[in-house]
């Protein structure tokens, strides 16, 4: 029985040790409060008449998530559950890291199709991200020229597991991919078949595709 207990209180140890390490080495895309603001009010939802959850001060931060520039609100964690802050007054804080950013598909230019990906953390094991899928469409049924056309967006929350300083491993369901930095890109390349990383947002070409800082 002692032997048991010792041999799980060791596992414990080097199960939530290792959680530990992984966290103190986390590096996190966050905002803090514009120069020109002396607070900033973190609202239940993307809106100026949400209501607020908690309040930003001067040489404080709060982790993001990502940009929705149709509403003009920042997508953030706070105190473990999502919110949202203003882009009004809100500066991004991006760490010296290479994977951390934002980052958008030019090749969907045109199409009214967007594509947008954003690494908001890393750790030594692992790179969390927020793929966004836009699509343009006509609530009118066929009275708005392309360009007239709201945006409507899908994300999908995921993370990826390193497996060098460059190369990520990304598996869900049946979708499996290997992401990759090169300079200010990230290129995704499915690995599994085609067309079944499609619920990630990955609109894949032939090959791969990259997403540019």
């Amino acid at each position: 029985m002692n032997k048991f207990l010792a041999g799980l209180v060791l596992c414990l140890a080097i199960f939530f040790g290792v959680s530990h390490s992984d966290n103190a080495q986390a590096a996190t895309y966050t905002l803090k409060v514009k120069s020109t603001a002396s607070v900033l009010n973190i609202r239940e939802k993307p809106s100026t008449k949400s209501k607020v959850v908690g309040k930003l001060k001067k040489n404080q931060t709060v982790a993001m998530r990502y940009v929705d520039y149709g509403t003009g609100f920042y997508e953030v964690i706070y105190k473990g559950k999502k919110a949202y802050v203003s882009m009004d007054y809100a500066v991004e804080v991006k760490p010296n890291e290479r994977w951390i950013g934002s980052y958008f598909n030019q090749g969907y230019s045109g199409t009214g199709v967007s594509t947008e990906l954003y690494v908001y953390k890393k750790t030594s094991n692992y790179i969390y991200f927020v793929s966004r899928t836009g699509y343009r469409y006509d609530p009118t049924g066929g009275d708005l020229a392309g360009y007239q056309m709201p945006w409507k967006y899908s994300n999908y929350y995921g993370k990826a597991k390193l497996i060098s300083s460059t190369n990520a491993s990304f598996s869900s369901k049946s979708c499996k991919a290997t992401l990759k930095s090169v300079g200010k890109t990230i290129r995704v390349y499915e690995k599994s078949k085609i067309d079944s990383c499609d619920f990630t947002g990955f609109g894949m070409y032939d090959g791969y595709y990259a997403y540019q800082k």
